[in-house]
């Protein structure tokens, strides 16, 4: 697999029956992005785990962990950032497919044209109107 420039991170517990759909969203987009998926499970007590592994198995870009004990979805998601090889993040929760977000691959693009001429940027959000300048202005 090449080097990703976006990791997507999914906080999964108790999604056995969600999250399936939300990873396949993002694996059938056709945004010119190299994605790599970090499923991260949260001491699920369903059959999430096994559906992840699956995943993964099925497809080199999905990458699985599991915490030992029930954290939270901030320590798991951070986890999922600690764990990410790429220069950009996404999350997206275990419910909601990416379909959901109007012309995903084409944002992308916008954002990596965006982020392509600046030198420091420390927040981007979805519903953000963030202007920069090269001096971070």
């Amino acid at each position: 697999m090449t080097t990703p420039n976006l990791s997507v991170v999914i906080p999964v517990y108790n999604g056995a029956r969600l999250v399936e759909r939300a990873v396949r969203s993002i694996l059938d987009q056709s945004a010119d992005a190299t994605v790599r998926i970090a499923l991260i499970d949260d001491a699920s007590t369903d059959d999430s785990l096994a559906v992840l592994n699956r995943l993964a198995a099925e497809d080199d870009r999905v990458r699985v962990a599991s915490n030992p004990t029930n954290v939270g979805v901030s320590v798991t998601r951070n986890r999922g950032v600690a764990d990410g090889r790429a220069p950009f993040v996404a999350f997206l929760d275990q419910d909601d497919p990416v379909a959901a977000w109007k012309q995903f691959g084409e944002r992308l693009e916008r954002v990596g044209d965006f982020l392509d001429g600046v030198r420091e940027l420390r927040v981007v959000g979805e519903d953000t109107d963030l202007k920069l300048g090269v001096e971070g202005r």
